[in-house]
């Protein structure tokens, strides 16, 4: 009997084996874990292949113990077991933000501001605490709603005011704010919005974690009468 019971952290798993010398009762292929029973004559051999795939939120050391044991009397037991461990390296996610609300000039009083935000985790990793966060200059009026996508968590679903989030993000997932922002009838010049992200594990690439939108405040309308 061949058993291999992978570790929980390692995904997807699937085998192929080659027999050799004889051996018989082998799978060819197979997905999950080895559990065989195999028939060896004298001098066989049989080599398994496994591939998994690590769980993104995997710590510490993988390790994993294959075992044999015989119908007939064994010689020799302390040669029917062997273990392979592996240190899992610090985690990495490449956690990005975008920003914009499609349009680069506003008329002050008039016109809404509806900005998209999007963070995203790239991976390969998971990042149990993004830190999201997104201060609207004072001319502007905001309210915001949210919708998480590839099990991300922590988002608030909708609010006012300033974006303060700690989202819980799994490799591939993503959270989307859209801000309604009303412009104060008094405001002019440049109306300059920045989101930032940052990632509680090491990320691979920072240059992505900020995301700003300008726009020209046009010259004030009013309508008078008299």
């Amino acid at each position: 009997n061949l058993s291999d019971s992978v570790p929980a952290e390692l995904l997807n798993c699937s085998f192929a084996s080659t027999a050799l010398g004889g051996a018989t009762g082998n799978s060819a292929s197979g997905s999950g874990g080895i559990d065989e029973t195999l028939s060896m004559p004298v001098g066989s051999s049989l080599t398994y292949t496994l591939s998994c795939d690590i769980d993104p939120a995997a710590t510490g050391t993988l390790s994993n113990t294959v075992t044999i044991s015989g119908s007939v009397s064994d010689p020799d037991a302390n040669n029917n077991a062997a273990t392979d461990a592996d240190t899992v390296m610090a985690p990495e996610a490449d956690i990005s933000v975008t920003k914009s609300d499609g349009v680069t000039a506003a008329v002050p009083g008039q016109d809404t501001l509806v900005y998209t935000i999007i963070v995203a985790n790239a991976g390969p990793s998971e990042d149990p605490a993004v830190s999201l966060t997104d201060t609207f200059p004072g001319e502007l009026s905001c309210t915001y709603t949210s919708i998480a996508a590839g099990g991300a968590s922590g988002n608030t679903a909708a609010g006012s005011g300033d974006l303060s989030e700690t989202l819980s993000m799994p490799s591939g997932s993503s959270v989307t704010y859209t801000a309604d922002c009303a412009i104060a009838s008094l405001a002019v010049g440049i109306l300059s919005n920045t989101a930032d992200a940052s990632s509680s594990v090491t990320d691979p690439d920072p240059g992505n974690n900020s995301a700003t939108d300008s726009d020209t405040v046009m010259m004030p309308m009013a309508d008078l009468a008299v």
